[in-house]
């Protein structure tokens, strides 16, 4: 469940971020550098023929959130290298995991334990009452760190006076 929620996490702060610049940002071409190449490369890619007008005037807009919605989705193991992704092409963040004090071993860690009770249920190994408490520490530690300095970036990212979401304590 821990994992589940650190996943669900992800999928809505990346779709916030979204919103959040999609609102903010006035013209495209002020987006990340790296948003602004993946949402020209889902308009090539398409084998709709008027896809790229989907991008005219505020259309871009709709279509980034939209995008940002239907690709996280599709995580579905929220290891480092993944949201490292999604993190880059999405919002322009090129290493989400220098958010964590901990680095991204402990959460890679954590979220293989998670896959190995998934896939080997009974025969998977015991997780001490110790060990879960470390890992909602992690998990706890890693959100607060990850939100403010997700928030930070995203305000900068937009240029813009106010914060997309207050920062925790």
């Amino acid at each position: 469940m821990l994992c589940a929620a650190w996943e669900r996490y992800n999928e809505s702060v990346l779709i916030e971020g979204a919103s959040y610049l999609a609102k903010e940002v006035r013209d495209p071409n002020n987006l990340p550098l790296n948003v602004r190449k993946h949402l020209s490369a889902i308009a090539k890619k398409s084998t709709h023929e008027l896809k790229p007008m989907e991008l005219a005037g505020d259309g871009w807009r709709t279509l980034y959130v939209s995008v940002v919605r239907d690709e996280t989705a599709s995580l579905n193991t929220p290891k480092s290298e993944k949201l490292k992704t999604l993190y880059d092409r999405l919002l322009g963040v090129p290493d989400v995991s220098s958010f964590w004090s901990i680095g991204a071993k402990p959460i890679d860690d954590f979220v293989s334990t998670r896959g190995d009770i998934a896939h080997n249920g009974r025969n998977a190994s015991y997780i001490a009452a110790g060990t879960l408490n470390f890992y909602i520490e992690l998990i706890e530690k890693a959100v607060s760190e990850h939100d403010n300095a997700l928030c930070d970036n995203l305000k900068l990212a937009a240029n813009c006076a106010y914060q997309p979401w207050r920062r925790t304590a």
